[in-house]
């Protein structure tokens, strides 16, 4: 088969795509902070091997020592920082130390082996074996991540390295069973082989660059969907998140069977925390609601932040009895788990209004039923349910409070029950 291009010229494109890769990474290795040094080990990694390839591609015009020596040590080296790279974006131990140990592995080899045309293919098998295992190397990395970052970069990111250890197992199966053909001037003759991985090894770095570039855009996407979906103090969803998902599953029927129910819940004197320890204890308190919260839910629930100290849940039981239940739980379970301060403790009780779609069909309804209700709780004591079974208002209220000219919660009960 004739071969149209030189080898030199290949080698030349993979240095100059290579090196402009590796700027364009390391001008983008901001982007996503917590990705900063992967995308920075990437960079120095593609840079490494573009040096290499123009050191191939300047055989004959470069001292030997450059072109032979260095040029193979410091490409086979770049792969190793690609896989470094590859542990840091894939939250793994960093083991740069590593990456030390095959630079000078590979520097004392190949000053070993000298720069003589003659030992081509044992300084080959070297190179391919060490760019070969890193490649290998990387894929149990990759694989764990799957399921944890967007699945499009992770999988390009695996099939690179599939490509990286398919190459290198090829060619080094060749070099021991042929060897390895160059003209005088020290450089590959430009057959089938050759001529192959010339042309994979000029797609390979912009291939790099564009996974690392997608892998880190899908990252930023993601972070952007999480703030505008949960809540950073709480963990819960936030306002507007939980709106969207309610008015979805309230469209959903419930066709007779299951009831949807909406609990407003508002911690009890939360600005008395505020005031006696702090806002900094103040936002201890919500994350520390916010868990058991989260706690107190089955799957298929949602709890939301609605503002301030102020919450909502949303949940489909068999019954109105259910949603009581669970509401009563979550009430105790706060009342059980107070919150410690600077070696305080911080008795939480939490007050919730409860609607089902038993009493209104959309989200305005239920939320006005549900606001009017724990205002109704916070009048009746505090620490409890109110729901449109509530009765016996007067048996709810402390008997001193009343002595002492504190409101009838009877008027309130009722006008909320009608109103509702």
């Amino acid at each position: 088969m004739e071969i149209t291009f030189d080898i030199r010229t290949a080698y030349l494109i993979t240095a100059l795509t290579s090196l402009i890769c590796a700027a364009m990474l390391f001008a983008s290795r901001r982007l996503h902070r917590p990705s900063t040094a992967g995308v920075a080990w990437s960079s120095g990694g593609l840079a490494l091997i573009g040096l290499a390839m123009l050191g191939f591609s300047l055989r004959g015009w470069l001292p030997d020592f450059v072109t032979y020596q260095m040029a193979n040590t410091v490409g086979p080296l770049g792969v190793a920082m690609l896989y470094e790279s590859t542990r840091r974006l894939c939250m793994a131990r960093p083991m740069p130390w590593l990456v030390g140990a095959i630079a000078a592995g590979l520097l004392v080899f190949h000053l070993w082996l000298g720069d003589s045309p003659d030992v081509h293919a044992e300084r080959l098998l070297v190179t391919s074996a060490v760019q070969g295992l890193c490649a290998a190397a990387m894929l149990p990395l990759l694989v764990r991540r799957i399921g944890k970052d967007p699945v499009v970069p992770v999988n390009a990111a695996i099939v690179l390295a599939v490509i990286g250890v398919v190459i290198h197992l090829v060619r080094s199966v060749v070099i021991l069973r042929s060897g390895v053909a160059t003209v005088p001037g020290g450089t590959f003759v430009t057959g089938a082989l050759q001529g192959s991985v010339a042309g994979l090894f000029a797609l390979l770095p912009m291939l790099q660059a564009m996974t690392v570039l997608g892998w880190i855009n899908a990252r930023i996407a993601r972070d952007l969907r999480q703030l505008a979906t949960v809540d950073a103090l709480t963990g819960l969803a936030t306002r507007r998140h939980f709106f969207a998902h309610a008015r979805r599953q309230l469209g959903t029927p419930d066709a007779g069977g299951p009831v949807t129910g909406l609990l407003m819940l508002d911690l009890d004197g939360f600005k008395q925390i505020n005031d006696r320890f702090g806002h900094g204890a103040g936002d201890r308190a919500l994350a520390h609601f916010g868990s058991l919260l989260r706690d107190g839910l089955a799957d298929g629930d949602l709890a939301g932040r609605y503002g301030g100290e102020e919450f909502c849940a949303l949940m489909r039981r068999g019954s109105e009895d259910e949603i009581h239940a669970c509401a009563d739980a979550i009430r105790q379970s706060v009342a059980d788990h107070p919150l410690f301060e600077a070696g305080q403790e911080i008795r939480l009780t939490v007050s919730i209004g409860m609607s089902t779609t038993r009493e209104g069909a959309s989200l305005e309804d239920l939320l006005v039923v549900a606001d009017r209700r724990v205002y109704l709780a916070k009048a009746m004591g505090r620490n409890r349910i109110v729901d449109r079974r509530t009765t016996q208002p007067r048996d709810l209220l402390p008997t001193e409070g009343r002595a002492h000219g504190a409101p009838d919660a009877t008027a309130t009960l009722e006008r909320a029950a009608s109103a509702a």
